[in-house]
């Protein structure tokens, strides 16, 4: 039956209500949905797994009530809230909602509270107010709808731009980033989603879901998580365009979001539950793929949380490595083909956490020392998502203090310490590092005679004559590794 202004009572959905009105079932776009009153008027929303719970049988409102036509608009929160208000005299709250609605409102309305939806003369409003411009059967483009003995209308309301908020903080003659002007958004499959790095003042990566002709986002500093061990703070920020997911490029420094963005990853994904304070979705990337949650924790702040196991293979930073120390020799080895040599620094030993863009050190006894080094915060952002665990010390170099990182000891989930030096010195050049306050320490195969006239020259201590394939062997003094006097 058709309980108020609101919708359709199902006996068969939640099972039969406790007393009258206190179940309702209304249609969004492509899906029905149901809520139960609350204390106080207040219409709470059920989700799928409780609507199965609360009655054995699930069936679809329209087939059963009626075959609704889609109007070419819908309303939004707000006109939905102001129409119930007016009509009903209960309060909804709309928050749950993503996706436009089909009102279906009893005949007779428009007897009750007249054509322009203002409350008679003589009728106080539920709330207290004189009236509510909101139009029911006078609405432009409302169509009256019947079903047996079910009665009523189906109001339409302009949907809200998604994208003023986007639109209002960009200018198409100053960032090359889309910019769509007013109309209507595509339409799509809401399956696609793209990761982006955006090198803006703050390192951060962009996570955008494909909904509704729009790119929900998120900004997460510290980039999508990959152990469920971890959760990453995620913040809400505006819709962005459909086309922004193929975007990448430098926007002008001084514009919002000023800086350099670049694709990380991109591919699909599908959608296990979507609300407005919960997003439970699948990925499937390039780079990331698997099960995991988006939740809201206190206005735009959310955070992002992997539902699956690590990935086979994978395993986080280590919270703290003891590095390995050289044993003294007064001459060169023999067989210097089977050695690297490297400079011999005389600085402090620091060992460099990198995670999500930012950094952390630790000192040769496992003290952090990141405190006192603040210059080399900046190494983070600049390895954007990469993880790395680096070996090195501090050096004078061009005259002023620099980072030399001459191993690298964990590489994007992988250890490495049980590879051989050779391939972890390769592995070290292909990260390419060279900042204004660190760099990659040189190596040399075979001529340690030379290394070391040079070491002489330069008033270093000695060299490090390091074995080709020596593993890393942390907190042992390891004869894999030989400190020679100059």
């Amino acid at each position: 039956m058709i309980n108020d202004a609101l919708s359709v009572s199902c006996d068969g959905c939640l099972g039969r209500p406790r007393s009258s009105g206190s179940l309702r079932c209304y249609r969004r776009q492509g899906s029905t949905v149901r809520a139960r009153r609350q204390p106080g008027g207040v219409w709470q929303p059920l989700l799928e797994d409780q609507c199965r719970n609360a009655g054995q049988q699930r069936h679809n409102l329209v087939k059963r009530h009626a075959e609704v036509p889609e109007p070419a608009d819908y309303l939004s929160d707000r006109h939905l809230t102001g129409l119930i208000e007016a009509v009903a005299g209960c309060r909804i709250d709309l928050g749950w909602f993503q996706q436009p609605y089909v009102v279906i409102v009893p005949q007779g309305l428009d007897a009750q509270m007249g054509h322009s939806g203002e409350v008679p003369d003589g009728q106080s409003h539920p709330h207290g107010r004189d009236s509510d411009p909101i139009s029911v059967a006078g609405a432009a483009g409302s169509r009256s709808w019947q079903r047996g003995r079910h009665q009523g209308y189906i109001v339409p309301v302009p949907r809200a731009d998604k994208l003023s908020k986007y639109r209002s903080k960009r200018s198409r003659e100053r960032t090359p980033e889309p910019v769509p002007p007013d109309g209507p958004l595509p339409e799509g499959n809401d399956d696609t989603f793209v990761i982006q790095e955006h090198h803006a003042r703050r390192l951060h990566w962009d996570f955008r879901l494909e909904r509704d002709g729009v790119l929900v986002s998120w900004a997460i500093p510290r980039g999508v998580p990959l152990d469920p061990q971890t959760n990453h703070l995620a913040v809400h920020t505006e819709d962005h365009p459909i086309e922004y997911a193929t975007f990448a490029g430098e926007i002008p420094r001084g514009e919002y979001g000023g800086g350099r963005v670049e694709i990380w990853d991109r591919g699909t994904y599908s959608t296990e539950k979507w609300t407005a304070r919960e997003v439970k979705i699948v990925l499937a990337g390039g780079r990331v793929s698997g099960r995991y949650v988006l939740f809201q924790t206190d206005g735009d702040n959310w955070m992002i949380h992997r539902m699956d196991p690590r990935v086979e293979g994978w395993e986080p930073l280590p919270d703290l490595l003891e590095p390995m120390r050289p044993v003294q020799r007064a001459r060169l080895p023999q067989h210097q083909e089977r050695y690297g040599f490297e400079f011999d620094w005389g600085g402090e030993r620091i060992l460099a956490y990198i995670s999500g863009g930012s950094a952390r050190f630790r000192g040769a006894k496992g003290e952090d020392v990141t405190a006192d080094h603040a210059q080399l915060r900046s190494l983070g952002p600049a390895l954007g998502s990469r993880q790395v665990l680096l070996d090195g010390e501090m050096a004078t170099l061009a005259g002023r203090p620099t980072y030399a990182i001459y191993d690298i000891l964990h590489s994007d989930g992988r250890p490495t310490i049980e590879q051989a030096y050779e391939k972890r010195r390769t592995l070290l050049d292909e990260l390419d590092l060279s900042g204004p306050h660190w760099q990659v320490a040189p190596w040399f195969r075979g001529d340690g005679a030379a290394v070391r006239a040079a070491a002489r020259e330069q008033g270093l201590a000695g060299i490090v004559a390091k074995r080709l394939d020596a593993p890393y062997e942390p907190g042992k003094e390891s004869a894999g590794w030989l400190r020679i006097p100059a």
